[in-house]
């Protein structure tokens, strides 16, 4: 019986070891590191005397496996011990292999691997000599694993302790090669909570029950990773998880900025609308230690600047970066999805190169994907694969950072490609 709730403090995906990308070279790349943000979390949970701490896989990167990545886990894993905190962590696709041999070096402190060779595995938490919690917990046995873990999930438990499930995979998915998890099974009697690594953008479904978890990186590595991040703190009692709560540990946060570009008639303007928004987003931020802010611009509209827009973007993202308030401001690329002021009905009529690519252009704008070439989709399908398998892009093909590029891409890249062919093809009728 639990008297007083039990608070844990949990992450997923620390990736000790990797740096997150876009930061400056002027900026200590280290202050960024995931290690910092690590030891960081162990001062949050020292702090708030939490009962434990559980890591949901991936903790150490596998394609920078540094002493670093090595020196600073077992720092923090050294002062929670300290501190009579146990940390609880399960394997991911990137440490399956590393992660065991690391946590026995580290047998003289306080920390278990759950869940080792892909057998599920049961540990109880306990306070003050007694249980009040038990954890339900599946490791990695190899890189890749292609079947849902919860089909071996088959422990029985003879208590009443709350118990949280936790895991590394692919939440949502049929199938895949990290895990896939449908999202069904884990609505299981006995189950209160489930915690599960590998996404890096958190989310709590709010239609779940029990309670699912991603808590996603607690320092976001690159500007696909937007938004909050951090480690989050567990509330449990009796009737389960009764609270869930972000802590802001992250220093950098990535995000979109989107420029409306349609009613400009230069570049002037946009310094005054990018600066007014990434203020707004560091004034709303309710991370206090946020010491960088990287941005995406992405300008849109329909404006006759179109083809200045896509010379200057260089320019742009050298010429924005600024501070504000104490946080650095920079910009990671900045995205041309502006279109010439091109009436496309009108350019459809009759029967010239430019009205069959506008009538083309128009399909593709109305979604009839299914009125386009035939042939045109699908060798603009093969240019796309034999991109996708270059050898350039190897290591982030079967580390599973990249995805093989499907129909809705080769729709957009068209449907891009076909509005700068016709703003030419039209130039060139006006001169």
């Amino acid at each position: 019986m639990i008297r007083e709730p039990v608070e844990i403090l949990c992450t997923g995906d620390l990736h000790l070891g990797r740096h997150p990308t876009n930061v400056p070279d002027t900026l200590d790349e280290s202050s960024f590191s995931p290690g910092r943000i690590w030891l960081q979390l162990v001062e949050k949970a020292i702090g708030r005397n939490a009962e434990a701490v559980i890591l949901a896989g991936d903790i150490i990167d596998r394609r920078n496996r540094l002493i670093e990545a090595f020196g600073d886990f077992e720092a923090g894993v050294k002062e929670l011990t300290r501190a009579g905190i146990p940390v609880y962590a399960t394997s991911g696709n990137h440490d399956f292999d590393v992660l065991p041999d690391l946590l026995t070096s580290l047998s003289d402190y306080d920390i278990s691997l759950l869940g080792e060779n892909g057998e599920w595995e049961t540990v109880q938490v306990y306070r003050d000599g007694a249980p009040v919690v038990r954890l339900a917990g599946w490791s990695f046995p190899d890189q890749h694993v292609n079947y849902d873990p919860l089909e071996k999930l088959d422990l029985k438990f003879t208590d009443e302790l709350p118990v949280i499930g936790v895991l590394h995979g692919d939440v949502g998915r049929a199938n895949g090669r990290y895990a896939p998890i449908t999202s069904s099974k884990m609505e299981r009697p006995g189950y209160d909570g489930w915690l599960v690594g590998h996404i890096h953008n958190s989310d709590l479904p709010s239609d779940s029950d029990p309670v699912v978890l991603i808590p996603g990186t607690p320092q976001p590595l690159d500007p696909t990773e937007r938004g909050l991040h951090g480690p989050w703190a567990l509330t449990i009692d009796e009737g389960g998880v009764t609270q869930l709560e972000r802590l802001p540990v992250a220093n950098l946060r990535y995000e979109k900025v989107t420029v409306d570009a349609g009613e400009m008639n230069g570049l002037e303007g946009i310094p005054k609308i990018f600066y007014a928004k990434t203020e707004e987003i560091i004034k709303n931020s309710v991370h206090s230690e946020l010491k960088l802010l990287v941005v995406t611009l992405e300008l849109t509209g329909r404006t006759d600047i179109y083809g200045d827009l896509e010379g200057a973007k260089e320019q742009l993202a050298e010429d924005l970066p600024r501070e504000s308030g104490g946080t650095g401001v920079t910009v990671a690329s900045v995205i041309n999805r502006t279109l010439p002021p091109i009436d496309l009905e009108e350019v459809a009529r009759g029967n010239s190169p430019p009205a069959v690519l506008a009538e083309l252009l128009l399909k593709l704008e109305r979604g009839q994907e299914n009125q386009i070439p035939e042939e045109l989709l699908q060798k603009s399908q093969e240019a796309l694969t034999e991109t996708y398998y270059a050898n350039a892009y190897r290591v982030l093909r079967t580390q599973g950072e990249l995805s093989p590029p499907g129909k809705e891409t080769a729709l957009e890249i068209l449907e891009r490609q076909g509005w700068k062919i016709l703003d030419c093809l039209l130039s060139q009728g006006k001169t």
